[in-house]
């Protein structure tokens, strides 16, 4: 069994999730608030849910004609440390941020702390938005508007594939994709 990965010669005992379309669920959130400065925080980690979870912020954005230069785009440890300095590197650059995508929770909670550092307001002024919905989106200040992964019900159907195998019975073919949801907090301000 693989989790959170897709190999094609594999597919059907690999669990993923649609990350592309959880940025651009994240991104399209903002974009119906509002927003139209929107900054993203990636994971400087080259992996596939980096690139997916890029790609869907782009998208969304081209989707709604919104064209930003690359400078919007800041990547870092997916840490709150690596998120508080990609979120510090992102203010240098005196963009026109209303609001910014993040590749995790705590890349935003790292974010959200930069943003206090620097006298700005979450989510008057800037508002943040985070990825899986782990414990931290609910004890950050704001509580965090974030993407939700459901990694225990990519957990159980995997241990459920798993048992199937062991027995040889015979699994589907397709490969196993779960779809991610918004989950809104206050960590947006429509605009």
């Amino acid at each position: 069994m693989i989790i959170n990965r897709f190999i094609p010669e594999i597919e059907s005992r690999c669990i993923s999730l649609d990350n592309e379309r959880g940025a651009y669920l994240a991104t399209l959130h903002l974009i119906k608030s509002g927003h139209r400065n929107i900054a993203c925080i990636a994971s400087s980690q080259d992996i596939e849910d980096t690139h997916q979870r890029i790609k869907g912020y782009r998208t969304a954005l081209e989707d709604h004609g919104i064209l930003l230069s690359k400078n919007y785009i800041e990547a870092g440890e997916p840490s709150s440390d690596g998120g508080e300095l990609a979120m510090t590197n992102l203010l240098s650059k005196s963009l026109d941020i209303t609001a910014v995508v993040t590749y995790n929770d705590y890349m935003a909670a790292g974010a959200i702390q930069a943003l206090e550092n620097n006298a700005i307001s979450v989510p008057k002024d800037i508002s943040v938005i985070g990825f899986d919905d782990g414990l931290i989106a609910r004890f950050v200040h704001p509580h965090l508007t974030t993407v939700r992964y459901p990694i225990a019900m990519m957990a159980e159907r995997a241990a459920r594939l798993a048992l199937l195998l062991s027995r040889g019975d015979a699994i589907e073919d397709d490969p196993i994709v779960f779809t991610p949801t918004l989950v809104q907090r206050k960590s947006v301000f429509a605009r």
